[in-house]
C-alpha cells in the first residue's frame, strides 16, 4: 500500500528518503498518537465492540453539560462513556463542544443576571435562529477556555487510554472550525478580523497543549471567512512551533472522497507536513425506504436497492407518512417526488460517485493517520448496522496506517568500545521491512539531553564517533527510523571514555656542564663529556632544557648516552634555579639541588640511560636537572658539545 500513498502525497512526502529522513528530529518524545479507525460516537453502544477493526471511540460532551455553573465541573458524562470503552479494552478520543451549541449560558449572560457578559453574535444553526456565538478572540472567552482545558487535563491527562484531544473552538458547533449560519457582516461589526481569528485559534490550541502535556491534539479546519488561508495559517504555525513538539495536528471532519468541497483547503491539507485526523462526513447508508411509515422533516433514506454508484440520497422536505408502494426515485439533484403525504427531495451523495470506499482512498492520499467512521459501520445488521460490509476495508486501513505512522522498535544490544580519538558503537539489526536506518545520539550527562551526531541516516548497525576528546566520558543511544520518517524510542544508553591521545616531543639541552669539587673554580661547560661521581673529588652534572609547544605533560624522560663507566649509578635531582650559564658554572656557584626524581643503576658504556623526570617537568618553560653519582665510581656521559648530535642528551616529553 505504500506506493499509492506516496504517489498521492507528493507535496507532503515527495523525496522522502533524500529530505525528510535526513532531517528527522524527535523528538524522542513519547507521545502515543493514534492510528487506524475509531468510532465517531456510540461509546455506550455495546454492539460496536464486537468488531475487531475498532480501535477506539470518540467521546463527545458539551461544555455546558460539564460546567453548568461557572467553576463547578462535573465530568460524569465523559466518565460513563470512558468506563464503557475501557471495559472493552479500547482507546478513546475527546471532543468538548463549545461555540453556539455547546457553550454554557453563563458565559454570555449579562453580569447583572449572574453571567460573565462575554460578547457574542447571534446566528442560525441548521436553520434554527437564536443561537449565541461567543466571540473567539475575547479575553474572557479565551480565559474560560483555558480553564476548561486545565480542568479536563487534571482529570484525563494521565489516562493512557486517551489518545487524542480535539481543541475546543468558538465556532458554529464548537469543534468543527466552520461558521456555517453565521453572518460574517455581523462578525466584522463585532470586531472580527482574520488575524484575530488566527490568534484566537493558536492561543486556545497552545493552552490545550500546555494542559494536556503528553497527548496528541487536533485542530479541526474548515474554510473561515470564505478562505482557506485562516485555517492554513493556524495549523502550520502550530505544527512549526517547537515548544509544542509537533503534538498539534489538523483534523478534517468532512472527509468524503470528494475534492470538490472546499478544494483549496483540501490542497492545504495535501501540503500540510503534520499529522492529520479525520471524521467521515456521514454514514455509508441512511437506511432503506419503508412503506406506510411516518417520516419527520430532514430524515434521509435511500432506495430499497440503491445502486453501487450514483447513490443519491432523498431527504424529507415535507413530513408525513409514506405510501404503500415505493416511489420512482428521481436522479436529478433538487428534484422531488411525492410518496403518500411525504415529499422527498433528491440530494447528492455524501461520497464521491456515491462510493463510500473513496473516503479511504482520499484518507491515504492525504496521509491521514486516523479516521472516525460512524458507529453504524461497526454494528452488524442485527443491531441495525453495516458491518461486516466494510470490515476488510477498515482492516486494510489499520494495517496501512500502522505501517506508515508507527515508529519502529528501539534498537537493542547497543555496545561501545574505545581507542585513541575513537568510540565505536555496535547494535543489533532491526527487523522492520520498511526500516530506513538509524540515528546516533550523544550526551555528556547520563540520560541526556542528547545531540544527534550522525548527521544523516546510518544504514548499518554500527557507527564510529571520531569527534571525541580523550579522558571525557560520553553517553550514547540510537534510534531506528523507517521509510516514513517515523523514529523509534531511544535504545538503552551506553557510556564510553576514550583514552587520552598523546604525542612526544624531544628537546635538546640549551646548556649542560659538570662541576668538580677538586677544581672548585674551574668551568667545564665546553667539555665533550659530563661527569658524575660522589666521593672524594665529587663531580655533578647540570642540564637545562626549554620546553615549548606541549599540552598537559603525561611523562618526561631524560635520555643520556654513557661514554665510559666504572660500574656506577646516576641519580636525577630537582633544581629550581635556572639562572646558571653553561660558560660560567663551577663548583662554588652551582645551584642547590633538591629531591631525587629517579635513579639509574648498572650504567654500561655506550648504552643509553633513561631517567624518569616527570615530576620535574610541569609543562612549557625552562627547567634544570642535576645528575649525581652514589659512589666513587666515575660515570661519563656524552655532552651536547660532543661531535655530531646522535649522542647528545635528550629530554623526551609526552603530552596530550
Amino acid at each position: 500500500m505504500k506506493t499509492p500513498f506516496l504517489a498521492g502525497r507528493r507535496g507532503r512526502f515527495g523525496g522522502l528518503c533524500a529530505t525528510l529522513l535526513a532531517s528527522v528530529l524527535f523528538a524522542g518524545a513519547a507521545v502515543d498518537k493514534p492510528t487506524g479507525v475509531f468510532s465517531s460516537s456510540g461509546a455506550n453502544t455495546s454492539a460496536i465492540y464486537d468488531n475487531d477493526t475498532l480501535r477506539g471511540v470518540l467521546v463527545r460532551a458539551s461544555w455546558s453539560d460539564l460546567e453548568a455553573t461557572d467553576d463547578s465541573f462535573d465530568f460524569s458524562i465523559i466518565d460513563a462513556q470512558v468506563s464503557a470503552i475501557q471495559a472493552e479494552g479500547k482507546s478513546w478520543s475527546l471532543a468538548v463542544l463549545a461555540g453556539g451549541t455547546g457553550s454554557p449560558a453563563w458565559l454570555t449572560d449579562s453580569v447583572g443576571s449572574g453571567g460573565l457578559g462575554a460578547p457574542y453574535v447571534t446566528y442560525a444553526f441548521r436553520g434554527v435562529p437564536g443561537y449565541k456565538l461567543p466571540l473567539f478572540w475575547d479575553a474572557t472567552v479565551q480565559a474560560e477556555l483555558e480553564e476548561l482545558a486545565d480542568e479536563l487535563a487534571a482529570e484525563y491527562n494521565n489516562d493512557s487510554s486517551l489518545k487524542l484531544v480535539y481543541v475546543t473552538q468558538m465556532t458554529a458547533n464548537g469543534i468543527e472550525g466552520h461558521l456555517q449560519g453565521v453572518n460574517m457582516a455581523d462578525m466584522v461589526t463585532a470586531g472580527y478580523t482574520d488575524q484575530k481569528w488566527i490568534d484566537a485559534g493558536i492561543d486556545v490550541s497552545v493552552n490545550f497543549a500546555n494542559a494536556f502535556t503528553n497527548k496528541a491534539l487536533a485542530f479541526e479546519v474548515h474554510e473561515v471567512n470564505n478562505t482557506a488561508t485562516v485555517p492554513e495559517t493556524i495549523i502550520n504555525d502550530l505544527w512549526d512551533d517547537p515548544a509544542l513538539e509537533q503534538r498539534v495536528g489538523a483534523a478534517m471532519w468532512w472527509i468524503s472522497g470528494k475534492t470538490s468541497y472546499q478544494p483549496d483547503l483540501v490542497d492545504v491539507l495535501d501540503d500540510f507536513p503534520g499529522d492529520i485526523y479525520g471524521q467521515i462526513i456521514g454514514k455509508s447508508y441512511d437506511g432503506a425506504w419503508e412503506p406506510n411509515t411516518a417520516y419527520a422533516d430532514r430524515t434521509h433514506r435511500m432506495p430499497t436497492n440503491p445502486p453501487a454508484t450514483d447513490r443519491y440520497r432523498y431527504r424529507v422536505t415535507t413530513a408525513g407518512t409514506s405510501g404503500s408502494t415505493e416511489p420512482t426515485w428521481p436522479t436529478t439533484v433538487g428534484a422531488t417526488v411525492s410518496d403518500g403525504t411525504v415529499v422527498w427531495t433528491c440530494i447528492a451523495s455524501r461520497f464521491e460517485d456515491g462510493d463510500y470506499t473513496t473516503v479511504f482512498d482520499q484518507a491515504m492520499a492525504l496521509g491521514m493517520r486516523y479516521i472516525e467512521p460512524w458507529e453504524y459501520e461497526f454494528k452488524d445488521s442485527s443491531a441495525n448496522g453495516a458491518a461486516p460490509t466494510w470490515d476488510s476495508m477498515f482492516e486494510d486501513y489499520n494495517e496501512w496506517a500502522d505501517e506508515v505512522f508507527l515508529a519502529p522498535a528501539a534498537p537493542t544490544g547497543l555496545s561501545a568500545s574505545t581507542a585513541a580519538g575513537l568510540v565505536s558503537l555496535d547494535w543489533n539489526d532491526n527487523g522492520e521491512t520498511d526500516l530506513a536506518g538509524y540515528l546516533v545520539y550523544r550526551a555528556t550527562t547520563s540520560g541526556g539531553p542528547y545531540t544527534e551526531i550522525s548527521g544523516s541516516i546510518v544504514t548499518s548497525s554500527d557507527y564510529d564517533d571520531t569527534t571525541v576528546s580523550g579522558g571525557t566520558t560520553y553517553y550514547y543511544t540510537t534510534t531506528a527510523v523507517d521509510d516514513y520518517a517515523n523514529e523509534s524510542a531511544y535504545a538503552t544508553e551506553v557510556s564510553a571514555t576514550p583514552p587520552v591521545s598523546s604525542s612526544s616531543e624531544d628537546f635538546a639541552p640549551v646548556a649542560d656542564a659538570y662541576v668538580n669539587e677538586a677544581n672548585a673554580t674551574a668551568n667545564y661547560g665546553s667539555n665533550t663529556v659530563l661527569n658524575v661521581m660522589d666521593a672524594t673529588n665529587d663531580r655533578r652534572t647540570f642540564l637545562k632544557f626549554t620546553v615549548s609547544g606541549v599540552g598537559t605533560v603525561t611523562s618526561a624522560t631524560l635520555k643520556l648516552k654513557c661514554k665510559a663507566t666504572q660500574s656506577g649509578t646516576t641519580s636525577a635531582y630537582q633544581v629550581t634555579d635556572i639562572t646558571w650559564a653553561e660558560g660560567g658554572l663551577n663548583w662554588n656557584n652551582q645551584p642547590t639541588i633538591g629531591s631525587v626524581a629517579d635513579v639509574a643503576t648498572n650504567v654500561a658504556a655506550e648504552a643509553w640511560v633513561e631517567l624518569d623526570v616527570t615530576s620535574l617537568i610541569t609543562g612549557n618553560g625552562t627547567f634544570s636537572i642535576a645528575l649525581q653519582g652514589s659512589s666513587s665510581s666515575l660515570v661519563q656521559y656524552y655532552s651536547s658539545n660532543s661531535s655530531g648530535t646522535s649522542n647528545d642528551p635528550v629530554l623526551e616529553v609526552t603530552h596530550n
